[in-house]
């Protein structure tokens, strides 16, 4: 438990079972990790400022994780990163972070995961699946995000799936009901858009849904969807169906692709 007040945490560890209480008025400056755990929670309203460490939290092979209510600042580094877990529970999670590579929630790897009423403002991808990277690999499946509001800055994409997509398969993944207020662009254009599969990889990826999604401002691309040759991020040769779009909704800003 950490209540109101300025808090040095370094790099926090969680261990099985552990639920990590930042109440309101609270600031942790560090991040908050876990590796090989079970059941493990980060609750309360308060901050973890993890601009010092370049990422807010990381876990690591994990199995049953929870976040509900924090803010979670960043900067040059994936904010919210999910390596090889499952079981993922994203609530009520607001995320500010800047600079390149401020990736809002990063699952890599990572199946059965529910983000749910969530915020994000940074200047990369807000949500990214992947599946490997880092020297972590293995599919994606069962992934819902919702009822949530996205602000992507000059780099990345609001809601992507990809780049690095070498694995069986990534399937059933749900966008519903989703506010995409702002989606930036940098001077040298890069395949950004607001909805986008960049795939690179071999994986199958098949039954992704954008449902009730509404877009306000893109300055790059509406949507992108790509099988793109091998290369650093992938060996190619993978295949994309079955992706549906419904009720998805351009509200102004200037006309693009």
């Amino acid at each position: 438990y950490f209540g109101p007040g300025i808090h040095e945490v370094g790099d926090l560890e969680l261990s099985n079972g552990e639920t990590l209480f930042v109440d309101g008025g609270a600031v942790l400056y560090g991040s908050v990790t876990a590796i090989h755990k079970k059941n493990v929670r980060v609750v309360g309203y308060g901050v973890i400022d993890g601009r010092g460490t370049k990422r807010g939290t990381r876990f690591e092979r994990c199995e049953g994780v929870e976040i509900d209510g924090p803010v979670v600042l960043s900067r040059n580094g994936w904010s919210n990163s999910f390596f090889e877990c499952r079981g993922v529970t994203l609530r009520n999670l607001k995320v500010l972070s800047s600079q390149v590579f401020s990736d809002g929630i990063d699952l890599l790897a990572t199946s059965d995961v529910l983000v749910d009423d969530i915020f994000i403002r940074n200047e990369d991808d807000c949500i990214s699946i992947k599946t490997r990277k880092f020297g972590f690999s293995g599919n994606a499946e069962n992934i819902v995000v919702r009822n949530s509001t996205f602000w992507s800055g000059r780099q990345g994409n609001a809601l992507e799936i990809g780049w690095e997509l070498d694995a069986e398969w990534v399937r059933r993944i749900r966008f519903e009901n989703i506010d995409i207020i702002r989606k930036g662009t940098a001077d040298h254009l890069f395949k950004r858009a607001a909805l986008s599969i960049h795939h690179i990889g071999n994986a199958a990826v098949s039954d992704v849904l954008y449902r009730d999604i509404r877009i306000e401002s893109v300055e790059e691309n509406l949507v992108w969807i790509e099988l793109i040759p091998a290369g650093k991020w992938g060996s190619g040769g993978g295949s994309v169906e079955n992706v549906r779009f419904e009720r998805v909704s351009y509200l102004r800003g200037r006309e693009v692709p």
